[in-house]
């Protein structure tokens, strides 16, 4: 009797066994997830638990221990847990060459190197990925998100065609030659901030791009002289800031320039920005530009004695270099004003432009957009205006419209265009109109004061028939215009609508406010004309009630304003 029970108990243990585990083994993640050391598997044996695992120190493995051994329910802890070899330095590299790209070193779990793994053949390029399979797991790695760390140098280093990264303990390093000078700005511009995961920059050791063209830049701004572009060495840097503080006076110089190889000879190219810088201290505000070889001097003179003394120099560059565009302007004007005035076969243009290619330019497309003409040009050159290249733009768009015109005036306040004048016709009206809505990018069109052509005799038709309804003639502005189309389609919602109308001024006083009222009298009628010329309004049609034939002929007549008069013909349907 006695074994009898006792195996009825070993067989009852046996049904609760595998409840029990999964009991324990849910507390148990739970228990480590609150350690914080999730890093740890664990399976149970009945109420035995097994713990599985790489450890990075014994402080993380010991508190595992104590978590398990402390959870009620638990027998005892088999621990298996491996305590990975430490290492010091704790290295990573990774070398690209081209389309291939090899990792070296150690990491600190197998659940750093998946990630790892998966960030690397993330990559873009198409990358051939070697040496993840002889990665070491480790100790020793600094404290922080490892594989993040690898992560953001593998990003870095495939900005570069080839080159290595390497991590020494907290310690980054870069080395490598980059493509172009945006990604060297933008590895030299990481590489000084603080790093991922408080790491430190060890060398930064990207060379620069070769430049083509070797290409370096002054802006100056009164006392403030901006320096970018090129310059083939430290020690040419600092040649050239010197050469700066020479030529102006208490100069504020800031410095952008980027290391590049490629200079012409560095001796007759520092020559060569001295001379510039020169001309640049006649300027308070200009710029200079170094391309090659070939120079660029542009700016605001302030006076004549300024632009004559940079005339001069124009004729006298360095040697091995050429001035290759000269754009000083004369002294400046405020406010930037042109225009362009259209009478009979005449276009007189007048005002300021900023340069003599910019005005000859505009003259040329006058004679284009409105042939046979007489060009009169009293434009004077000016400096103080929008760049020339958006001024010529501007200027273009403002004759384009005034070429749509009978008669007008175009006037540019630097990219700001107001029109005036009459259109040629209704057409070439709400095409104006519409280029307003639209102008090109940091052009301003202003048509307020332009007037739709005059009408006469003015004239607006409504036909109702077995065809649909028909709109012709003209209104008197585009709001009414819209309006009426909108009334129309609500009065006749299935009728097809055939819509040759247009805007034109001479419209009787009145004729905006009129016209829905009359409209909506119409559609009563079965068939309808409805005709008005200049103030006679003329309505004829057909009524399908005999009531209708008297009350829309009344309603018409009341609509109409002061001095119109109208011709009334209904017939019964």
């Amino acid at each position: 009797m006695a074994l009898a029970g006792l195996a009825l108990l070993w067989w009852l243990a046996l049904l609760q066994r595998p409840a029990i585990e999964a009991d324990l083994e849910e507390r148990a993640v739970e228990a480590l997830r609150n350690t914080g050391e999730s890093w740890v598997q664990v399976r149970f044996n009945g109420r035995d638990a097994v713990i599985t695992g790489e450890a990075l120190a014994e402080q993380p493995r010991v508190k595992v221990l104590a978590a398990l051994e402390n959870l009620f329910g638990v027998r005892q802890v088999s621990d298996s847990i491996v305590m990975l070899p430490e290492r010091h330095p704790f290295t990573f590299t990774a070398v690209r060459d081209g389309r291939t790209l090899l990792v070296s070193g150690y990491v600190p779990s197998a659940y750093a190197l998946a990630r790892i793994a998966e960030a690397a053949r993330a990559l873009p390029g198409g990358l051939s990925v070697q040496g993840l399979d002889r990665l070491v797991r480790a100790r020793g790695a600094p404290a922080g998100d490892f594989s993040a760390v690898v992560s953001f140098a593998l990003q870095q280093l495939i900005r570069l065609p080839a080159g290595r990264v390497t991590l020494s303990d907290d310690v980054m390093t870069i080395e490598g030659r980059s493509p172009d000078l945006a990604t060297y700005d933008a590895l030299a511009a990481t590489f000084k901030d603080p790093l991922p995961q408080g790491f430190r920059v060890g060398t930064f050791a990207v060379r620069p791009p070769v430049a083509t063209p070797y290409m370096w830049l002054a802006v100056r701004d009164g006392d403030q002289v901006h320096l970018l572009g090129h310059v083939p060495s430290q020690e040419a840097r600092q040649q050239v800031l010197a050469a700066v503080r020479g030529a102006i006076d208490d100069a504020r110089v800031v410095d952008e320039m980027q290391l590049a190889d490629g200079a012409p000879s560095v001796d007759r190219w520092v020559k060569a920005v001295g001379y510039t810088l020169r001309q640049l201290a006649r300027l308070p505000k200009g710029r200079v530009l170094i391309s090659d070889t070939s120079i660029t001097l542009e700016g605001a003179s302030p006076d004549y004695g300024s632009f004559d003394a940079l005339m001069a120099a124009r004729r006298a560059p360095p040697e091995g270099f050429t001035l290759a565009r000269f754009l000083v302007e004369p002294p400046r004007v405020s406010p930037f004003l042109w225009a362009a005035t259209l009478i009979g076969d005449t276009l007189k243009l007048t005002g300021v432009a900023p340069s003599e290619e910019a005005s000859r330019g505009i003259v040329e497309a006058a004679r284009s957009v409105l042939p046979g003409i007489t060009v009169v040009d009293e434009t004077k050159l000016a400096s103080g205006g929008p760049p020339a290249d958006a001024w010529v733009n501007a200027a273009n768009f403002a004759l384009a419209q005034l070429a749509k015109l009978r008669e007008g005036r175009a006037e540019l306040s630097g990219t700001r265009i107001t029109l005036s004048g009459e259109a040629s016709d209704s057409s070439a009206y709400v095409t104006v109109r519409t280029a307003a809505q639209a102008p090109p990018p940091g052009i301003l069109l202003d048509v307020s004061a332009l007037r739709p052509p005059l009408i006469s005799p003015y004239v607006f038709a409504v036909r109702r028939d077995g065809e649909g309804v028909t709109v012709s003639g003209f209104f008197p502005d585009l709001a009414t215009q819209a309006a009426v189309r909108a009334l129309i389609l609500n009065l006749y919602p299935e009728a097809r609508i055939n819509d040759v109308s247009a805007v034109g001024a001479g419209a009787p006083a009145g004729l905006s406010e009129t016209l829905p009222k009359l409209i909506s009298q119409m559609a009563r009628l079965e068939t309808a004309e409805l005709r008005i010329v200049d103030g006679q309004v003329q309505l004829s049609g057909a009524a399908l009630h005999p009531a209708a034939v008297g009350q829309v002929a009344a309603n018409v007549r009341k609509a109409l304003p002061r001095g119109f008069t109208s011709e009334i013909s209904i017939e019964r349907a």
